[in-house]
């Protein structure tokens, strides 16, 4: 086998890396640092700091909640559709002598958000006020890829990871205009529905001479070949527990048709204990070792958006985050102190035109938190594309986003090109009723 289970490695994957654990790539493309954001907001390039409004904005910047109108709940979610993440060919004709090689995202659905959010009608007060509940994934690794090769001795290896690990949050919001420039919002996210687990399910074929073989896999064939087939599981499972953290937002209308969005989410820490790894080879246990307990703080981060509305059809907006890699810190020691990491950003830009029938369009750039073989920043790209659809309390959200990493790792003094490529399509429906709260 290629890979082999490390635990600091799969669980910086989880929150935010994916340095040295090359099966997950695809995943972490996916995955934003931390997670958040509507099927809108991924159609348009992952923005949300100026744009999100109503029930979207508690997963992004929840000042953008005092936006609602009537109490409106949004349910949605994301499909893996398709991707790769592999070496061209050559790399492994000249390094394994493989004769075919692939590494594909399977089809994966996950659970994005559900949220309710409504007006309070406070008897003391003029303010305006919004209250939001919902809960959401803040860190989500799931993936399940399939690796498959054959060599020129006739070996064959099929091999499916399926990686589920998962922090989400009870996230409790509200919002408030102060006057006709500024609005303000704070959420608490409270970890529900945590774990993390890795499943590795393969077999090797080998050829034989005789036509099978006596040993303790499965043989098949015909005439004087044949082959022995040796089945394998590697599985890691391990507990983990996140603290809470608050969520600041504010939007200040700068002009009529301009505004400023800054989002900031305080830094939590995440605690992953019994780590426990299996070896199973032909339905027999190999070996079973419990790896030490992590705790991992996971920084502040911020956003800063912008968006421009020069009519009721068309907006426009951007986007910069900050991704603060070389900060974070396992068990008491910064990233960036034993590694050659940098902290990172990304840039994103978006636009959405129409009224009732909306199209979306987006792209960006992230610096991450890999290297090349020169030590110089890897980044990744995006393209993203939508639609949305508003009929009297209804709405539907879709879009897809295509991420794009690629590299050049050198062997024997020849270059070769690695890329890791994934479609992810996105959904939601949101459905707004006449409900409010008073105090």
């Amino acid at each position: 086998m290629r890979k082999q289970f490390i635990l600091n490695i799969i669980l910086l994957n989880l929150f935010c890396t994916t340095l040295l654990f090359s099966q997950t790539v695809l995943s972490y493309i996916d995955m934003d640092f931390p997670q958040v954001g509507t099927p809108r907001a991924f159609s348009m390039g992952g923005i949300y700091t100026a744009t999100n409004a109503g029930v979207d904005a508690l997963n992004g910047n929840p000042a953008g909640l005092i936006n609602l109108k009537r109490a409106q709940f949004i349910i949605s979610g994301s499909m893996n559709v398709a991707g790769k993440n592999e070496y061209e060919f050559d790399y492994y004709k000249d390094r394994y002598d493989d004769i075919s090689y692939s590494n594909n995202l399977d089809l994966f659905g996950k659970f994005r958000d559900f949220t309710v959010a409504f007006p309070v009608e406070m008897s003391n007060s003029n303010l305006p006020l919004v209250a939001a509940v919902g809960l959401r994934p803040v860190h989500d690794g799931k993936i399940k890829t399939t690796e498959e090769y054959e060599n020129k001795e006739g070996n064959t290896l099929k091999e499916t990871t399926t990686q589920k690990g998962i922090i989400s949050t009870l996230s409790l919001g509200a919002a408030t205009e102060i006057n006709n420039r500024f609005q303000i919002g704070a959420s608490l996210n409270i970890p529900l529905l945590q774990g993390f687990s890795s499943l590795e399910e393969g077999y090797l074929k080998t050829p034989t001479s005789d036509g099978g073989s006596s040993g303790s896999g499965d043989t098949g064939g015909t005439g004087s070949s044949g082959f022995e087939k040796d089945n394998y599981e590697n599985e890691l499972e391990a507990d983990i527990s996140g603290g809470s953290f608050l969520q600041l937002g504010g939007i200040m209308k700068v002009t009529p048709k301009l505004s400023l969005g800054l989002s900031y989410m305080f830094g939590h820490q995440i605690k992953v204990k019994d780590a426990e790894y299996t070896n199973t080879f032909n339905g027999e246990k190999r070996y079973e070792y419990e790896l030490d307990d992590t705790k991992i703080k996971v920084p502040s981060t911020w956003s800063l958006g912008l968006a421009y509305q020069p009519n009721q059809n068309i907006l426009i907006s951007g986007q910069i985050d900050n991704l603060p890699w070389e900060n974070i810190e396992i068990d008491g020691d910064e990233y960036g102190d034993y590694s050659d990491i940098e902290n990172g950003y990304a840039y994103r830009v978006g636009l959405e035109m129409g009224s009732r029938l909306l199209l979306r369009l987006g792209a960006g750039m992230r610096k991450e938190d890999m290297t090349d073989d020169d030590d110089d920043p890897l980044f990744s790209k995006w393209v993203s594309g939508g639609f949305g659809i508003r009929k009297n309390s209804i709405s539907i959200d879709a879009g897809a986003r295509i991420s794009y990493l690629a590299t050049e790792h050198e062997y024997n003094d020849k270059n070769y090109d690695h890329t890791s490529i994934a479609l992810v399509a996105y959904a939601g429906l949101k459905y707004a009723f006449d409900f409010s709260f008073g105090i």
